[in-house]
């Protein structure tokens, strides 16, 4: 969705970066599959800060925007704040919404089964 979104709208110069960040948050979920709540809950935190990181570092190097300085990045960084604040609850809503409810409807499907 994110390849036919982009050829819709347009490539944009730092494209490359947001297609990686994509990347390592399905290397996250890869990871996670099969170990419980604490890594899927690890990996959709992990899979949003980092695309946070990746994605605002190539909006400090490779634009005008900030100056290219630790205090232009550190600018650049809290300037995303609000944005992330937003993906962060997004990604907190879906890996609830979307794994939770597998458990329970697979929970409603195949009751544990009780000793008599």
């Amino acid at each position: 969705m994110l390849a036919l979104s982009d050829a819709v709208l347009g490539f944009h110069s730092g494209f490359w970066f947001v297609y990686a960040a994509a990347a390592v948050a399905v290397v996250f979920g890869r990871i996670s599959r099969d170990r419980g709540v604490g890594a899927i809950a690890g990996a959709a935190l992990g899979s949003s800060l980092s695309f946070f990181l990746i994605t605002n570092f190539m909006v400090w190097a490779t634009t005008r925007i900030y100056p290219a300085t630790l205090a232009g990045l550190a600018a650049c960084f809290t300037a995303a704040i609000p944005f992330y604040q937003n993906q962060f609850l997004g990604d907190a809503f879906y890996t609830l919404a979307i794994f939770g409810g597998y458990a329970l409807l697979k929970r409603s499907f195949h009751p544990a089964h009780q000793a008599a």
